[in-house]
């Protein structure tokens, strides 16, 4: 049996990660939720998924700097990261992408089959080896 791929969602807001919870299951994923950058990073380190989801505001720190965290750590630096957020600038956009962040996407604004294919590719195309 193939191993399906893990996705970690970082995002303080229980019916966001429930949500696509919802649309990710059935596309043949296995979700992991964490409410704060601090659960994130660990889970991260830990479980390695194959691509994390990160919520640009969340209650402890900016996303930002969980992002920046996150491609210092030798555990986690090759792992694909979607930086998502309800309400952000052009310029958050611009900045989470020139810290390494591999996309950007505004939460409702993309369809969710579209979603799955970007996850998908960039899990595809990542250099982490699992």
């Amino acid at each position: 049996m193939t191993e399906r791929e893990k996705i970690l969602i970082i995002d303080d807001a229980p019916e966001i990660g429930r949500f696509y919870n919802s649309v990710l299951t059935p596309s043949g994923f296995d979700v992991l939720i964490a409410s704060d950058s601090t659960k994130g990073i660990l889970i991260a380190e830990t479980e390695r998924p194959h691509l994390i989801m990160l919520d640009l505001r969340l209650p402890d720190v900016d996303g930002l700097h969980v992002l920046n965290m996150l491609r210092s750590k030798e555990a986690t630096k090759k792992i694909p990261i979607i930086v998502f957020t309800g309400s952000a600038s052009k310029q958050k956009a611009d900045e989470a992408l020139f810290l390494g962040a591999d996309a950007f996407i505004f939460k409702g604004m993309m369809p969710i089959t579209q979603l799955v294919d970007k996850i998908r590719s960039l899990i595809a195309s990542s250099t982490d080896p699992k």
